[in-house]
């Protein structure tokens, strides 16, 4: 009898992927998905893992500015921040084992600036949408002031919020 196991390769992923909760598996594999019918889309290769990292850099760029929902809508920043982690763990990931991290490696400065422009523009928006909510049935367009971009005051006192999208 052996002390020690003789595992192969195969056996050994197999052991290091049942680390990994099954939730995060799936959105890994989401996060990739949505990145590869991006660039299908687009007419790119999707198998983005072969990028250069320049490439992947541009690729990101473009992908993080022009992302939307499979409804049209602009991702939210939760949203796109677990895309971005998504993406991130795919490549480090067996079989990829890229030994570079999109979201800290310098290479990548150029897509992470545009995450950072996206995500405060997305912020900004999610600030300024609401449900509309009319608190007095005799409201109409004539009989309110703009209080702000994204909330009237009805002659009365009463307040409505609308949606800017």
């Amino acid at each position: 009898m052996k002390r020690f196991a003789d595992l192969s390769r195969e056996e050994i992923e197999n052991k290091r992927r049942l680390l990994t909760p099954t939730t995060t598996q799936k959105a890994t594999t989401s996060a990739a998905t949505v990145f590869r019918d991006y660039l299908a889309e687009k007419g790119k290769p999707v198998s983005f893992e072969q990028y250069e990292k320049k490439e992947l850099d541009a690729a990101l760029s473009s992908f993080y500015i022009e992302a939307r929902t499979k409804t049209g809508e602009i991702y939210k920043k939760t949203s796109l921040d677990a895309v971005r982690y998504g993406i991130n763990r795919h490549l480090k990931s067996s079989p990829q084992n890229k030994d570079f991290d999109i979201l800290t490696d310098p290479s990548f400065a150029s897509s992470n600036e545009m995450f950072k422009v996206v995500v405060r523009r997305s912020k900004h928006r999610e600030k300024l949408t609401s449900t509309t909510t009319i608190l007095c049935p005799t409201l109409t367009a004539t009989s309110c002031t703009t209080v702000s971009t994204s909330v009237r005051q009805h002659q009365t006192g009463c307040t409505i919020r609308y949606s800017l999208t």
